[in-house]
């Protein structure tokens, strides 16, 4: 390891442990290492969000990601670490993506699914209940962040599920990103407890524990995915919609 890799390490360790204390380091290197992986589950009750104003820089809209070569091309070119293979995925599963456009520029997107959808960090299945839906997967542009563009398009997801007939709204987040937790809690969001996944191959265990008793209703159902099984026998898989 180079002089000036170390330095970064060292760096990047000291600041785990600043913000998160000793134990996060623990978890950050479990977690590179996919051996112990956890999100934060939260929920929220679910109806039409009203349209935020926004009184910064250049002319903000919002719309549904259309199934485009054009649109399909500009997503790709704000999520260089998305795949058209992944993308066209989940719009065949019928999951809906909202994007904020910064003067016709792509600067933010949200996912949204109803009764659930693959939650690809925990390598895992969510399911809600066809009452429900699940968020997913909210990303701004580096250099658009902190304009909270990203709540606008999260909004129009959650408008889409509530008149789809969801009447609840799930979403999962890193326990370390504490200002995107308490923004979703002043967003009127309740903590209901922590999904993790330990181990690796066949030996991967997956739960959620509760933050309090009764707090997982019984149709939010976590397990191993589908794929990763199908993978291994040489199957196909059909994913839920």
């Amino acid at each position: 390891m180079g002089g000036r890799s170390h330095r970064e390490l060292v760096r990047r360790a000291r600041e785990i442990v600043r913000t998160g204390g000793p134990s996060s380091v623990a978890h950050k290197a479990l977690d590179v290492l996919r051996l112990h992986r956890r999100l934060v589950v939260l929920d929220v009750p679910l109806a039409p969000a009203r349209p935020r104003p926004y009184d910064g820089p250049g002319r903000v809209s919002v719309r549904r990601l259309q199934d485009t070569s054009d649109d399909l091309a500009r997503y790709l070119h704000l999520r260089p670490d998305a795949t058209m293979e992944r993308l066209r995925a989940r719009l065949d599963r019928g999951e809906l993506c909202c994007v904020t456009l910064l003067d016709d520029a792509f600067v933010s997107s949200s996912w949204g699914a109803r009764g659930g959808a693959y939650v690809q960090y925990l390598d895992c299945e969510v399911e809600v209940g066809r009452d429900a839906g699940y968020a997913y997967d909210s990303y701004t542009a580096p250099l658009h962040r902190g304009a909270d563009l990203v709540s606008r398009c999260s909004d129009m997801v959650r408008s889409a599920l509530a008149e789809c007939g969801c009447r609840r709204l799930y979403g999962m987040q890193l326990p370390e990103n504490t200002h995107a937790n308490a923004r979703w809690e002043r967003r009127g969001y309740t903590v209901l407890g922590v999904a993790r996944v330990v181990g690796i191959g066949p030996l991967r265990s997956v739960f959620v524990r509760p933050a309090r008793s009764g707090a997982l209703p019984e149709s939010f159902v976590l397990r191993p995915s589908l794929r990763r099984r199908a993978r291994r026998a040489g199957e196909s898989v059909t994913c839920m919609s």
